[in-house]
Order: structure tokens, then C-alpha cells, then sequence
């Protein structure tokens, strides 16, 4: 499901990739007008996540914004998670007539926002069935993209061709022991490489041609998803 991030702190919208991209949440930053414009026009979009505190001392709402959203999503299909510094009730009263989803107010801490607007998001979501999928990005030569794991006593070197938070796609250096691996067969303790960062899981297999592997996690833990979460977001960043 893609979600557009508008107007928020890079840590802010790192932090809810962290959470929400394991979840099949993809998240794509937009720091300006001309950018949010360009990527909103670019792909569908279900949820927007926006900061709309604006002004001199960001003591005003950005208007603007939500009635330009308006012209493009005028069926009310994109649900609306609205940030904002500015928390009194004429504002807030004036967001809920222009049909905003939700409101969480920037005053509280940032643990609390996170959870808030994750809480959020969830719950739009099981109004749009069948609309979460991993996203999956494709690893530059300069990432140096691989993964090793092991046949018994035997080393199996890959590079990792593309990767999601669901699963990776491993072109195996040489054929030589990947007759024994079968589908729907488990493998332990792969260890991926992206951007000299280590993920380690374990996976099934789920397809098998020429030299490439299919493989859906079955186990991480929450360190490793966080780390390829990151890596994830930063390229779609």
C-alpha cells in the first residue's frame, strides 16, 4: 500500500518505515511543492502522512495543501493522517470539515506520534482489502548486493538481485550444488550484505530458474528488519 509522506522530519518518516514497511507499507518522502506534485501523479496512493504546520513559527495550517489534494483525489479515496503543531479547536474543526482521516498533534512526544499515526494507518487499512504488498528495490553494483549460505559443508555465494521485506531474489554464483536445493525446501542462516549492513534469516524456498532463488523469509529478528527496513526506504528515498 503506498503511503505519501509530506512535509516531516527525516527521522519522523524513518522511523515509521521501520514500523510500517514490514507490514507491506511503502513509503515515499515528498519534501516540497513540486516534489509531493511530481510522486503523488507518479503512482497510486492510499494514505497520505502529512506535516502541515506552516508560518512563521509553524503556528498556521497549510490549507492549500489539502484542498490541491482535494482536486486530485476528489472521491475521498485518499485517507488523510493530518500532523500539526497547531492542535486548538477552531483549526481542528476546520480540518474535519475538509475530511481529514485523523489528527495527531505535534505536541506530543515522538514515541507518541509514532504510535499514533502507525495506530492510524492500520486501521485505514483494514478499510482497503487486499492493498498491502512488500515493495521491492533493486540493489546498485555499489551497495555490493550478496548473500551467502550454506549445503551441508558447502558455501553458496549469490549476488541479491532484488529484495522486499517479504522475501529476496538471489542469482547464484555457478550451478554446481543448486540441484539439491528444491522448492519449498528451507534454508538457515542466510546472511545478506546491502550497503556493508548484515541481515541474517532463514527462508523457503518459493521459485527456482536457470541460477536465480526465490526465497520468502521465515524467520528474522526485529535488529535485521529494522536494518534492511532502512535500507529499503532509503532507496526509495
Amino acid at each position: 500500500m503506498n503511503v505519501l509522506c509530506y512535509n516531516m522530519e527525516d527521522s519522523l518518516t524513518e522511523s515509521l518505515a521501520v514500523r510500517l514497511l514490514p507490514q507491506g507499507f511503502t513509503l515515499y518522502p515528498a519534501y516540497d511543492d513540486s516534489d509531493w506534485k511530481r510522486i503523488i501523479r507518479s503512482r497510486r496512493f492510499y494514505i497520505v502522512i502529512a506535516d502541515i504546520s506552516c508560518g512563521k513559527g509553524r503556528e498556521e495550517i497549510n490549507i492549500p495543501f489539502l484542498t490541491w489534494l482535494d482536486s486530485v483525489y476528489g472521491d475521498n479515496s485518499l485517507k488523510r493522517v493530518v500532523l500539526s503543531s497547531v492542535a486548538d479547536e477552531y483549526n481542528i474543526r476546520r480540518l474535519v470539515e475538509m475530511g481529514i482521516t485523523s489528527f495527531v498533534s505535534k505536541k506530543n512526544p515522538t514515541s507518541v506520534i509514532i504510535e499514533r499515526v502507525v495506530k492510524c494507518v492500520n486501521k485505514i487499512s483494514e478499510t482497503i482489502p487486499d492493498s498491502r504488498k512488500h515493495v521491492r528495490v533493486t540493489p546498485d553494483e555499489s551497495d555490493n548486493p550478496s548473500a551467502v549460505f550454506y549445503l551441508g559443508n558447502d558455501k553458496i555465494t549469490s549476488k541479491v538481485a532484488n529484495v522486499s521485506m517479504g522475501g529476496v531474489l538471489l542469482k547464484i554464483e555457478g550451478m554446481g550444488n543448486l540441484n539439491q536445493i528444491k522448492k519449498d525446501s528451507s534454508l538457515s542462516r542466510i546472511q545478506m550484505t546491502l550497503n556493508n549492513k548484515k541481515i541474517i534469516s532463514d527462508a523457503i524456498v518459493v521459485a527456482k530458474k536457470d541460477n536465480f532463488l526465490g526465497l520468502r523469509y521465515s524467520s528474522m529478528s526485529d535488529a535485521y528488519k529494522e536494518t534492511l527496513s532502512k535500507y529499503i526506504f532509503k532507496k526509495l528515498s
